[in-house]
């Protein structure tokens, strides 16, 4: 027994200090490598990207993907030799071409000119990343390179170099004046209220404004931790984690889970039992620890499957098959995790208390239980900040979920023997279990109703929207109105998304009738116009990005 605890120990130090020597990666990363090309002969320009998961750049000129040449002097024509691009299902159900993962585009330039002749060539390539629920504004890499023709090398014929646009994409956008310079000083009578970002679904949406009109919107729960000493933090998330156990998507699994556990066990002591609620809540341990380490430093959405139709209805349906079960129309035969065949020393005995622990984890992650998100933003704003502890609190609220399971796995060992009173509670189980399945079937039905809305996206500018900062801010200032700020842009398939859907539920329509409602389109953020604001928000925000859509709630200051 202690040479199993040791090695468990050591497993979960092992998690915890690889979790610390991770290195946070951005959403694109560019690099711009100059070498010679013998072959040509002449220089060879390469362009390398690492996206983040879940991240793509698009390579449509009308998506800002484009390779330009500024200036060009002792070398011939530009030559791309691009790689194949990648399929990509957009939001809106569009098939387009993207770049993922690890990409090296290759750009090369023949010489043109004698040997010893000075060569110098700049340009710049510019992108625009996008996530599955958020697009980052499009950027540009500047680079310039120069030198001389090598001596003795025999400079093959080429086109001279053309003040031509040798370009794949035609030039960004210049956004229009949106707002005046009374922005500022106007702004100066609201405080923020709440802010968040991502495409939205009706339920989701109405939670952030609830959030908003309640003042829990700005850092909600993440903020509370954010004052709290470390010590009291660990606490406050193990017993969150702990809380976890009783989520909808975790609770009618314990009866469940029990049963697997027990007849894992095959009637041993309390001793095998502890161990078996041990395994599962390692199991818990490390599914939290590792999908906490994807979240923070990819900057993913945890629990994001539950805007999908899909994984509702599947929700549904898993727990009808559970409810079922209790009743038993449909048999569930626990007894076939139970085999004398299996020695106690090997390690199958162990393989099936750790996948349901890790399913269950998952079901409770997906579930967005209000701790779970709370405790990522912390995470998040604690390792963008420099601290690396950050990464080990979603590992926390796995040991905070997992500290009743050896516990329970213990008791089994002594629980009164199965009579009419487990018949009963089992039958309760079964009907709450059939609730929770109608609940997600529901959802999963009005999930689905909207997002295959026909209403169309131009609509979003027919209820009362500015589209001037200033504007905007004036009417909330003289009728004493909270104010939503809707930054969008064409570029981003999310913002559309939430115009062509979200924004045209009549739910969102009559909560939004007591907001001074502004749509501010950040085409280009590095507009004379459109930077200030970015910033002001991105600063006040705390941000260390500034993706689309971005929501922000405004609310009068008392003393105006």
């Amino acid at each position: 027994m202690k040479k199993i605890l040791l090695l468990m120990l050591c497993f979960f130090c092992c998690m915890a200090f690889a979790q610390f020597g991770s290195i946070k990666q951005e959403p694109v990363q560019v690099e711009i490598l100059m070498q010679e090309n013998l072959e040509i002969p002449g220089i060879e320009i390469k362009i390398l990207l690492e996206l983040a998961p879940d991240v793509h750049i698009y390579t449509d000129p009308d998506r800002f993907f484009e390779i330009h040449e500024n200036q060009s002097k002792g070398l011939g024509k530009m030559q791309l030799e691009l790689p194949p691009p990648i399929k990509y299902k957009d939001i809106d159900g569009s098939i387009v071409d993207t770049y993922s993962g690890k990409q090296t585009l290759i750009l090369k330039k023949p010489y043109h000119g004698n040997p010893g002749t000075a060569w110098q060539f700049s340009g710049h390539f510019q992108y625009q990343g996008c996530d599955k629920s958020t697009c980052y504004a499009p950027e540009k890499k500047e680079f310039s390179f120069q030198g001389k023709i090598p001596e003795g090398k025999e400079i093959l014929p080429s086109e001279p170099d053309k003040p031509e646009e040798t370009t794949q994409s035609k030039p960004s956008v210049e956004t229009p004046e949106q707002a005046g310079k009374g922005w500022y000083n106007l702004i100066q009578d609201f405080e923020i209220a709440g802010s968040d970002s991502g495409y939205k679904n009706t339920e989701e949406f109405l939670a952030f404004l609830d959030r908003g009109e309640t003042g829990k919107a700005q850092g909600d729960w993440s903020e509370n931790l954010a004052n709290k000493s470390l010590w009291l933090v660990i606490l406050i998330i193990l017993l969150g984690g702990l809380a976890l156990n009783l989520t909808p998507c975790v609770l009618p699994m314990i009866p469940i889970n029990l049963a697997i556990i027990g007849a894992t066990a095959q009637g041993g002591s309390r001793k095998r039992g502890f161990f078996l609620g041990l395994i599962y809540g390692l199991a818990m341990s490390l599914t939290y620890g590792i999908l906490g380490i994807l979240v923070v430093l990819t900057g993913s959405q945890f629990g994001s499957l539950n805007s999908s139709p899909w994984f509702n209805l599947g929700i549904a349906i898993f727990f009808v098959v559970l409810s079922l079960a209790m009743f038993d129309v449909l048999t569930v035969d626990f007894s076939r995790f139970q085999s004398g065949s299996i020695n106690s020393k090997k390690y199958g005995v162990w393989i099936t208390p750790f996948i349901m622990g890790t399913i269950s984890a998952l079901l409770a992650g997906a579930c967005i239980a209000p701790v779970v998100i709370s405790v990522l933003i912390y995470s998040s704003q604690l390792y963008s900040s420099g601290q690396r502890i950050g990464l080990f609190l979603p590992f926390l609220l796995g040991i905070g979920m997992s500290i009743p399971w050896p516990f329970a796995g213990a008791s089994l060992s002594f629980l009164p023997k199965p009579g009419a009173w487990m018949v009963k509670i089992k039958y309760a189980f079964g009907i709450l279990i059939m609730i929770i399945a109608l609940y997600y079937g529901y959802l999963g039905i009005e999930i689905w109703s909207a997002t295959h809305s026909s209403a169309p996206s131009e609509q979003g500018q027919k209820h009362g929207w500015h589209t001037s900062l200033e504007q905007g801010l004036e009417e909330a200032k003289k009728l004493q109105q909270p104010v939503l700020i809707d930054f969008w842009a064409s570029w981003c398939k999310n913002c559309l998304a939430m115009d062509k859907k979200t924004f045209q539920e009549k739910p969102i329509l009559a909560r939004l009738k007591i907001y001074t409602k502004i749509k501010y389109r950040a085409e280009n953020f590095e507009a004379p116009e459109t930077k200030p604001i970015i910033q002001h928000f991105q600063k006040a925000l705390n941000l260390p990005t500034f993706g689309l859509p971005m929501y922000i709630l405004l609310k009068p200051k008392k003393n105006q």
